[in-house]
């Protein structure tokens, strides 16, 4: 939200607005392009990302922090934008001759939406390939071979399992045997509420998110309402009063606040 908008919305230039202007833009579930509040969390995910860069496999890492703290906002947009600078890059000048690094691929799933063996495969088959995936008539074992060719074929992967360890949801420790089972050419990324020491996963490295600052959610909440509701949307005032209540909970605030609308 710039300048121009947070003067304008107070004066009131939205007069013709209903309260709910877009839905999407506050919805508590959406995941904006570009999280606000989370830029030294980011950097500290590419530079364990870093190798990436020069064609290199990252180290495996660990994603975890409390419920709403932006871990899956912030891993799945950096996915997004990393996958689209995946494959050769420009030549790298060496003493004999030049050499093109091919970036791994990238892909993100959720574990909540693939919480089978079967599901995961499929979900990573599906952002790696333009061709659409079967989801019947075809068992485990046949897409872990398809796979493992397309592993074979293609650049190096870099995967990001989001929300494990839950109740309906694998193991950081199960994800990973089934992504060894189809090639050593990935490094896992999984997300998690839950610390280090209480799973069953010893990454090479793991990047913490704390709670989000009062300020900073004041701020994600306030560039959303500037989009997603009109005049009659909440004031300054009732905006930091709804972030008190979401006690750092970055989905919890715009949720009260699509409740109030």
């Amino acid at each position: 939200m710039n300048i121009d908008d947070r003067i304008e919305r107070r004066l009131g230039y939205d007069a013709g607005m209903s309260v709910l202007a877009d839905f999407e833009a506050v919805s508590p579930v959406r995941h904006v392009d570009s999280p606000v509040g989370r830029g030294p969390a980011i950097e500290r995910l590419l530079d364990v990302f870093e190798p990436a860069f020069t064609g290199s496999l990252p180290p495996s890492v660990y994603v975890y922090g409390p419920k709403g703290s932006g871990k899956s906002a912030v891993v799945s947009a950096l996915f997004d934008r990393l996958a689209s600078h995946s494959g050769p890059r420009r030549a790298i000048q060496t003493t004999t001759r030049a050499v093109e690094p091919t970036i791994p691929g990238f892909v993100y799933v959720d574990a909540r939406k693939a919480s089978t063996r079967f599901r995961l495969y499929h979900a990573m088959l599906a952002a790696m390939s333009d061709d659409p995936v079967p989801d019947h008539g075809i068992g485990t074992e046949e897409l872990a071979g398809s796979l493992r060719d397309a592993m074979r074929t293609g650049p190096d992967l870099v995967v990001a399992v989001d929300h494990t360890n839950e109740t309906e949801t694998p193991t950081a420790a199960t994800l990973i045997d089934w992504l060894a089972d189809v090639s050593d050419r990935l490094a896992p990324t999984c997300i998690g509420r839950d610390p280090p020491d209480a799973i069953d996963w010893e990454p090479a490295t793991t990047v913490e998110f704390a709670k989000y600052r009062r300020h900073v959610l004041v701020e994600l909440l306030t560039s959303r309402c500037s989009t997603g509701l009109g005049r009659d949307a909440p004031s300054p005032d009732q905006i930091r009063d709804t972030v008190e209540s979401a006690a750092g909970d970055a989905p919890a605030a715009p949720a009260a606040l699509m409740g109030a609308a």
